[in-house]
Parts: C-alpha cells; sequence; structure tokens
C-alpha cells in the first residue's frame, strides 16, 4: 500500500514539474528554439520574433516580444518605437504541441512618442511575466 502511494505521489510531482516549465526568455540558438530572434533589416528597421514553448501563452509571447523590441530600441539609443507589421505564426512541432509564435518589423524613433508608439523605458520598468525565466 505504502509504495502505490509513494509511486502515485512521485507521478504527481513529475507531472507537476512537467507542467510548470518556465518560458525561457533568451537568444534563439542551435540548441534553444525558444526565445527572442532579430535581424537588422535598415538603419532604425529590425524584425523581431520571439518562439515559446508548448505551455506559454499567445499573451505571454506578446510581451515578451515587446520586452525585446524595447530592449533592442533603448540599446540602439532610441526612446520608442512602432511596428510596421506584426503576426502570429503558431506551428506544430514534435509531439504535435501547437508553440505559439510572434513575430514584428519595428521602426526606432527618438522624442515623443506617436500615435501607435511604444516607449521602451515604460516596458521596461515593467517584470517579467509570471512563469518566465530569464537567462543570459
Amino acid at each position: 500500500m505504502i509504495r502505490i502511494i509513494l509511486s502515485q505521489a512521485l507521478l504527481c510531482a513529475g507531472l507537476i514539474a512537467c507542467a510548470t516549465k518556465p518560458t525561457p526568455y533568451q537568444s534563439t540558438g542551435f540548441a534553444n528554439p525558444e526565445g527572442y530572434s532579430e535581424e537588422m533589416q535598415a538603419p532604425r528597421v529590425y524584425r523581431v520574433s520571439f518562439t515559446g514553448i508548448g505551455f506559454s501563452t499567445a499573451e505571454m509571447v506578446e510581451k515578451l516580444l515587446h520586452r525585446r523590441c524595447a530592449e533592442i530600441t533603448v540599446r540602439e539609443g532610441y526612446d520608442w518605437f512602432t511596428y510596421y507589421a506584426k503576426g502570429r505564426n503558431d506551428y506544430v512541432r514534435t509531439h504535435q504541441k501547437t508553440v505559439p509564435s510572434m513575430y514584428g518589423t519595428i521602426h526606432l524613433h527618438k522624442g515623443e512618442v506617436g500615435e501607435d508608439g511604444f516607449l521602451a523605458n515604460a516596458i521596461l520598468a515593467e517584470p517579467l511575466p509570471e512563469g518566465v525565466q530569464e537567462k543570459k
């Protein structure tokens, strides 16, 4: 009886550990397909994307995309950004999991924020969403 209870407890602990895997906030690469990527397309114009994991929500991925765009904006010496284009690109991966992925082409600006603009420092002042682990 004790064996059954212990085995069930271990199984539950394993399932909980799998279900709570954090979304990594990191640069993508060969060993880590989840995270952000960026490509400069012209002066002050970047294409940025963020790919979550199976447990990531679309809302979380969008917030992390905004965050990466804000980081690029500040790094390049600008104050705010606008999207030229923005979209979702969910796709199926191994084990038939749909993974949320978003992308945007942004234009960097200085000065007062325009009508459709996002102020970089305001975005960076917000904490990372719950369930996100920053990796450097």
